[in-house]
């Protein structure tokens, strides 16, 4: 549910000394208390931790599972659950000492923007899936221009920026804590950007850590983000939101120098960072990516203004997450008129 789960898998993963990550289903809260559950007492946690490692008691906490996260299971998507299905799980280590890398290619579907999400086999590229929608590019290529979003070239869609999108899926990026709560089911936002499904699965997918997509893509604008949502999509169509990344585009290649876009230039490399987290999808699940720019993407600082030097206030931009064009003046501040 929460951001800093990355850090915490990042940490475990080079961590020398002794460690131990537990991941939960909890917004940004105490796991003892937060939301959705099960909860456990972090208290007591990190008292065993510290009796055995900085004062020597033999408590057995080393001999625990450095790594344990609650796998969630499906659930039908609200705002505000009291709790999530699943399980407990640990490992010997992180990353998992079984993991494989699964990788999947975007293709063209019947429709615009409304594409498949194709496995890549073993060995194979995602070229090599590409060609799985061969068939459908001119039924896609046709029906594009009626619906006013034409693809562009091959395994190229277009779509508008519609800064109303993004209200169904937990607006702030700790995720799910009040006023605005978790996910809703997608599709209302989905039916308006490109969204890539697969296939029935055959066998359920288990997934820990942290998923990564890599985007090449073309803006009309110098300053754009870019959001992705992995979803959960069941045979009634239902939408779940699994994770989700937002990536400042100006910050594609740092977060301490951004740089504004080319308009129209491609392709335009980026990978909008997903939270890490535990689920398994079952087999009567789909999975699905939906991309778009919305309202669930909170501002970097000074967001768009920041690329063109010209344009910014004497000693630049201050404040966490001041907005477009919006300056945190420290004397205002200071003064009570923030």
């Amino acid at each position: 549910m929460d951001s800093y789960v990355d850090a915490s898998f990042r940490m475990q993963a080079a961590c020398p000394a002794p460690s131990r990550t537990i991941v939960g289903n909890w917004v940004h809260g105490l796991p003892a208390s937060a939301t959705p559950g099960p909860n456990l007492d972090e208290l007591h946690e990190l008292v065993r931790f510290f009796d055995r490692w900085l004062k020597g008691i033999a408590n057995g906490a080393d001999e625990e599972p450095p790594i344990v996260w609650f796998e969630r299971e499906y659930a039908e998507p609200e705002p505000f659950p009291d709790a999530l299905p699943g399980r407990w799980r640990a490992a010997a280590a992180y990353p998992h000492p079984a993991v494989a890398t699964h990788d999947w290619a975007f293709t063209g579907g019947q429709l615009p923007l409304v594409g498949r999400l194709v496995a890549v086999a073993d060995g194979g590229t995602a070229s090599d899936a590409e060609t799985v929608a061969a068939s459908d590019a001119g039924a896609a290529e046709a029906g594009a221009a009626e619906a006013g979003a034409p693809r562009i070239g091959p395994g190229i869609d277009r779509y508008r920026h519609r800064p109303t999108v993004g209200t169904r899926a937990a607006l702030s990026w700790g995720a799910g804590g009040p006023p605005n709560g978790l996910g809703r089911d997608l599709r209302p936002d989905e039916a308006l950007g490109p969204t890539y499904t697969s296939e029935l699965l055959e066998t359920a997918v288990e997934i820990l850590g942290v998923p990564a997509v890599v985007l090449h893509l073309a803006v009309s604008a110098p300053v754009a983000t870019a959001v992705v949502h992995l979803t959960d999509v069941t045979p009634d169509g239902t939408s779940a939101q699994v994770s989700a990344g937002v990536l400042n585009l100006t910050h594609r290649h740092s977060h301490a120098d951004p740089e504004p876009l080319e308009p129209g230039r491609l392709p335009l490399h980026a990978r909008p960072p997903d939270p890490g987290f535990g689920r398994i999808i079952g087999l009567a699940g789909r999975l699905a990516v939906a991309l778009r720019r919305d309202l669930r993407a909170p501002p970097r600082p000074g967001c768009a203004d920041t690329p063109d030097p010209a344009r910014r206030p004497a000693g630049g931009w201050h404040g966490r997450r001041a907005g477009p064009g919006v300056q945190d003046d420290p004397a205002r501040r200071a003064a009570g008129r923030r």
